[in-house]
C-alpha cells in the first residue's frame, strides 16, 4: 500500500450557455451561468492499497478550500 499527500490548483472558470423551452416562461428561453471556483487550492491526503495482484482500492479525502471524498476499486482481469 501507499500513502499520499499533497496539494491541488482546479481552475474551473467557465461559461455555461444554454436554451431552455418552457411551458409557462416560453420557448427559446436563453440563459448564460458564469462558473468559476473562488477557492482554487485544497490538500488532499488518501492511500491505495493493493489487497492482492488483482484488486487495489483507494480512498482520498480533500480539504482546505474544496472538501471531497473520492473512492474506488479496480479488478484487474
Amino acid at each position: 500500500g501507499e500513502v499520499h499527500v499533497g496539494a491541488m490548483w482546479q481552475d474551473t472558470a467557465q461559461t455555461v450557455e444554454l436554451t431552455i423551452d418552457h411551458a409557462i416562461l416560453g420557448n427559446d428561453l436563453n440563459v448564460a451561468v458564469d462558473q468559476f471556483e473562488p477557492n482554487p487550492w485544497n490538500f488532499l491526503v488518501g492511500t491505495m492499497w493493493a489487497l492482492d495482484e488483482r484488486v487495489q482500492v483507494i480512498v482520498e479525502g480533500g480539504m482546505g478550500g474544496r472538501s471531497y471524498i473520492i473512492t474506488g476499486l479496480t479488478h484487474r482481469y
